[in-house]
């Protein structure tokens, strides 16, 4: 009997997916991807103990080896903001079928659904699609795209027209559609896509994350479960849908907890260069020494200790930057190092405030390791952080603040 157990643990072991589970704060834990619950998420490293953590601790899950899906032909977005990509799409009796350009299918209640884009989306006609009402206060929509010819130049173009009414079955060949008391079958062909009327008024939880597929989905997911057909769950709508392991990229459960400061805008920045210039124009020491979102000075991303990172800040001494908070957060949480590509020399002293309380405080110079920043903001409404001379002047003084961010 526990040779059998053992077995089919190995067995289970052996086909769950490999993942990167980053933590809000501290390290990523590298390794099996054991379980996945609304509640938690286990990963089991390849040396010592699985590592469990509370949903609530999880910044994300990064799935590295998903399979690449198809090019999607049918676009979907629903009610609770979820947007899905498919390779087909039919409706029958208020029940839309829906095979996922990722693997699997789905089958979501049309009730749930928000708009459906059944056409290659064409860059001309996304304002015409933007500016079609949001506001349905009489039923469904029904978008047909048109052709026409300039009678100027003759060339040949596209506009997209729409009608209100009431949506029926979808098939392969036609859309179903009531229009002023008459049925009638849309030639598919003709459909650009087509809006689902929804009383206003209902009030959707918040997500436990958001679910990457390989296809470009994204599933507002408020219950997850891990099995060995795939990741099930449900949405903020009440959709379900089993998603294969090889099509997940990452799951985000990011979603209000955090807010990386590289994504809000700056309340106030000064940056004061060590040698003053009579000829450089304001754009011209704004690139120099402006903030850098995302990037550094260098180029794109922050390379820290030969590590990129995609999120943060980059400063130049002497450099100071007030951001307002959106909101109560506990903790300010991110790696402070000279870029990898500044060259030797740099040195900086930097300063974090939290409102008018100096909440770190660190010399930072080309040959350290990365600092680590995780102080607590005790309710803190502002965020300064000053980069200073230290040595050298300003040479080489190029600070990457990666993925700081502000955690509830």
């Amino acid at each position: 009997m526990n040779s059998w157990i053992a077995l089919v643990l190995a067995s289970a072991l052996a086909g769950a997916p490999q993942a990167e589970v980053k933590p809000l704060t501290g390290e990523a834990v590298s390794g099996s991807l054991e379980a996945v619950s609304t509640m938690q998420v286990v990963v089991r490293p390849e040396q010592g103990e699985p590592v469990t953590l509370a949903s609530r601790d999880v910044l994300a899950v990064t799935v590295p080896g998903s399979a690449e899906a198809p090019a999607p032909s049918v676009w979907l977005t629903l009610i609770d903001g979820s947007s899905l990509a498919a390779t087909g799409y039919n409706v029958a009796s208020g029940t839309a079928n829906i095979r996922l350009a990722g693997g699997g299918e789905v089958s979501i209640a049309t009730r749930l659904i928000d708009r459906v884009r059944i056409k290659e989306q064409d860059a001309a006609l996304a304002a015409q699609w933007a500016k079609i009402p949001t506001a349905r206060p009489r039923g469904d929509i029904i978008v047909i795209r048109k052709s026409f010819t300039n009678e100027e130049t003759g060339a040949e173009g596209f506009s997209l027209d729409y009608l209100e009414g009431v949506l029926g079955d979808v098939t392969a060949e036609t859309v179903g559609f009531e229009f002023d008391g008459s049925k009638i079958d849309v030639k598919r062909e003709k459909v650009e896509g087509f809006i689902y009327f929804h009383a206003l008024g209902r009030t959707l939880p918040d997500p436990v994350c958001e679910v990457v597929t390989s296809d470009g989905g994204r599933w507002r997911a408020l219950e997850l479960n891990l099995t060995a057909e795939g990741l099930e769950l449900t949405s903020l709508a009440g959709a379900k849908a089993t998603l294969p392991l090889d099509s997940l990229r990452r799951l985000d459960y990011s979603l209000g907890k955090i807010v990386y400061l590289s994504d809000l805008e700056a309340l106030s920045s000064q940056s004061t260069p060590s040698l003053e210039s009579n000829v450089a124009t304001e754009a011209l020491l704004k690139l120099l020494y402006g903030i850098q979102r995302d990037r550094s000075f260098e180029g794109p991303g922050l390379v820290v200790a030969g590590k990129k990172y995609d999120k943060g800040l980059a400063l130049q001494s002497r450099t100071e930057v007030v951001f307002r908070l959106p909101g109560e957060f506990t903790k300010l949480v991110g790696l402070a190092g000279i870029d990898d590509r500044a060259g030797d020399g740099g040195s900086v002293h930097l300063v974090i405030y939290g409102d008018n309380r100096v909440i770190f405080e660190k010399r930072i110079a080309s040959d350290d390791p990365p600092a680590e920043i995780n102080v607590d903001l005790q309710g803190a409404t502002r965020v300064k952080v000053l980069v200073d001379y230290a040595d050298n002047l300003d040479n080489s003084d190029q600070l990457d603040l990666c993925e700081l961010r502000v955690v509830k």
